[in-house]
């Protein structure tokens, strides 16, 4: 939004603030049941591994970027109505701060929904690839 040096902290605090979610989740013990979870792992690393993907193809990262950066400044401006930083700049640090926060939150809900969506792929396909085997068993 603005390359003020207050405005720079609060969007790195709030990356922050996502590093620490992540890594606390990662260690707890629910975590380690739910990731050796049969296809889990590769539900987890498909859609990883796709969103750095999409970050590095120019159009497509964009875009996403984009949509939920706008979405998330519109919110945050909404709640924020009249809580302008000192100097009257549009955005507060508080409003880089939650903007970010909820930028990073609608993209983790957006590979959580694509996951969703490969997890039931690799599903139907164990699914289809056991039954295909037990027919060549069965006719063996």
């Amino acid at each position: 939004m603005h390359a003020r040096p207050e405005h720079i902290a609060a969007m790195l605090a709030g990356v922050f603030v996502f590093v620490l979610a992540y890594t606390a989740i990662e260690c707890t013990h629910y975590y380690h049941q739910v990731i050796t979870l049969p296809h889990v792992h590769r539900t987890a690393l498909i859609g990883y591994g796709t969103r750095i993907l999409i970050s590095l193809i120019f159009p497509i990262g964009l875009t996403v970027d984009m949509f939920t950066g706008i979405v998330s400044v519109s919110l945050v401006e909404s709640v924020l109505t009249g809580y302008r930083a000192v100097d009257g700049e549009s955005q507060s640090v508080l409003g880089v701060f939650l903007t970010t926060l909820l930028q990073g939150l609608l993209l983790n809900l957006l590979v959580f929904g694509y996951m969703l969506l490969v997890y039931s792929g690799l599903r139907i396909s164990a699914t289809i690839a056991g039954k295909m085997r037990q027919g060549r068993e069965t006719a063996a």
